[in-house]
């Protein structure tokens, strides 16, 4: 194919489902890496003081949603009073996509709804989950805010649909929940940690990936974004080489859910690399987000496309179940190249 022609691919290559579809070429033998860093989190954990109560989390909350809308009239200035590590970035990379579109952020909708699910027994720092509901919006929202050495912060999040089942978190009356380690296996079919490095897996294989698929079920993040990839593969017409990592950060947050197993939260940074074969044709995006991104640019040498996601699963408690990944929190955060 002449060097003047074009490939457009359809999104980011390694976005989820409900993002936009997904693009890339199929894994060779030493091509991608997956890791689960170990490192400490970017905010140091505060001290526990105490039994947190609703009430107290309703004034955090309050405040967090001050301090965001603060930060949207200010052009993302002062985000990090409300949001740190992983969260901090995709708020950041969601409000500089809306400047890219020309999109000014208004006030935030009144809340509808909210609930309070309070961990009794958390290792370290205090947090808790938000879920609320906001007017105008067909989602719930799950908001995990935890307990830093600067104050509460934002630390990552979800969103369901309002017509699809609650997560099966277990309370008891005054609605406080058990919280279950990264590393725990007891009543659980897998340990969450194992659980998030397995879905990196997946993804970084295009669902390819034997030890992930018999612990994932199939599903939007799973089976059906692997099908979404494959199928953008095919625009590349093998012009262009493709490399993948995936790294889970180190926080997991996980909570016990009705009949035993586990709600789990957790972080994924994806990274493809794009290297342009001889005489392969210009590539660029033609799906809002990547293009946006890019300004619309034509690459013809190596494209470097980032994004981060924060996913919500529930872990089973039998080993003859599998996972299933029911929630996401996706920003894509840079497309740069040449």
């Amino acid at each position: 194919m002449p060097v003047n022609r074009q490939l457009f691919v359809s999104g980011l290559a390694l976005a989820m489902v409900a993002a936009c579809s997904t693009s890339g070429t199929p894994p060779q033998a030493g091509a991608w890496s997956v890791g689960s860093v170990p490192q400490a989190s970017a905010s140091p954990a505060a001290p526990a003081q105490g039994e947190l109560t609703q009430p107290e989390a309703a004034l955090v909350l309050d405040r967090y949603r001050e301090q965001v809308q603060q930060a949207r009239l200010q052009d993302g200035a002062g985000l990090e009073a409300a949001s740190t590590g992983l969260a901090l970035e995709l708020d950041r990379a969601d409000l500089r996509l809306a400047k890219l579109r020309g999109d000014r952020p208004g006030a935030l909708p009144q809340l509808t709804s909210t609930r309070f699910i309070i961990p009794k027994n958390p290792t370290g720092a205090r947090w808790f989950l938000a879920e609320i509901t906001e007017q105008g919006e067909d989602d719930r929202t799950q908001l995990i805010l935890q307990e830093t050495s600067a104050g509460w912060r934002l630390v990552a999040r979800s969103n369901t649909p309002l017509q699809a089942a609650a997560l099966p978190i277990a309370v008891d009356d005054e609605g406080r929940a058990t919280a279950v380690a990264a590393d725990a296996t007891t009543k659980l079919a897998v340990a969450p940690r194992v659980m998030a490095a397995a879905h990196a897996r997946s993804l970084a294989t295009n669902g390819k990936d034997a030890r992930a698929n018999r612990l994932l079920g199939a599903g939007r993040y799973t089976t059906q974004s692997a099908t979404a990839r494959l199928a953008d593969l095919r625009l590349l017409r093998g012009q262009w080489d493709v490399r993948d990592r995936t790294q889970v950060v180190p926080s997991i947050y996980a909570l016990r859910a009705s009949g035993g197993g586990a709600v789990v939260w957790y972080g994924v940074r994806e990274q493809q690399t794009f290297a342009a074969r001889p005489k392969a044709a210009t590539l660029s995006f033609t799906r809002s987000e990547p293009a946006a991104l890019s300004g619309k640019k034509e690459f013809r040498n190596r494209v470097i496309l980032v994004q981060a996601s924060w996913f919500a699963a529930v872990v089973p408690a039998s080993a003859a179940k599998k996972t299933r990944i029911v929630a996401d929190w996706t920003a894509q955060i840079s497309v740069t190249g040449d």
